[in-house]
């Protein structure tokens, strides 16, 4: 009985379970585009990696991945302002390490937009307004501004080169912004928190 315990632990040998690297346990405010990095383990053909929004794996977010011979992957186009979970193992042809401990992170806070200078056209946020400034060119266009559904919130003419739209009434949420006239149109998402 010993000697086949002995056989069949030489003959599975457990694999080293891989250490996370980046993010750190508990990292705030990382990129929508985050990098996850763990150390490299020898003896594997390759990793397992999982991450959601829930600790325990089983939400509509969760993803299962696979890698060959690579300590890091990209996970892109995350949700803003999210804490996320992950851990990874490594794999061989015939078993499997432990999955590591569970780490979190959360992503940037995405507080309204980032400056656009874009055409004769400026935007800003500040923390009760949408701050549309415009070259004259521009003046007498339409800004209309729809929420996720298609519903019009908000439409505006810019009589002026410089209109202030107040937002801190508005539900959070992700906004569509439209500024039209003869000569261009121009479009932009909005995050309002």
């Amino acid at each position: 009985m010993l000697i086949c315990l002995s056989i069949f632990n030489s003959a599975f040998a457990i694999l080293t379970t891989p250490n996370q690297v980046a993010p750190t346990n508990g990292a705030i405010n990382q990129n929508v585009n985050v990098i996850l990095d763990w150390n490299a383990v020898t003896g594997m053909t390759g990793y397992q990696y999982q991450y959601d929004t829930s600790p325990s794996f089983n939400s509509p977010d969760f993803f299962n991945g696979n890698l060959g011979n690579t300590s890091q992957v990209t996970l892109a186009n995350l949700q803003f302002n999210t804490t996320y979970y992950w851990h990874v193992r490594s794999v061989d042809t015939a078993t499997v390490s432990i999955w590591s401990v569970t780490y979190s992170f959360t992503t940037d806070i995405l507080s309204g937009i980032q400056s656009i200078n874009n055409k004769g056209l400026v935007c800003k946020v500040n923390n009760q307004h949408l701050i549309i400034t415009t070259e004259q060119d521009i003046i007498r266009a339409v800004c209309e501004i729809y929420n996720t559904a298609g519903q019009l919130v908000n439409q505006e003419k810019l009589i002026n080169t410089q209109t202030e739209i107040e937002i801190n009434n508005w539900r959070k949420g992700i906004y569509f912004v439209f500024i039209a006239n003869s000569k261009s149109n121009q479009s932009f998402k909005l995050l309002v928190q």
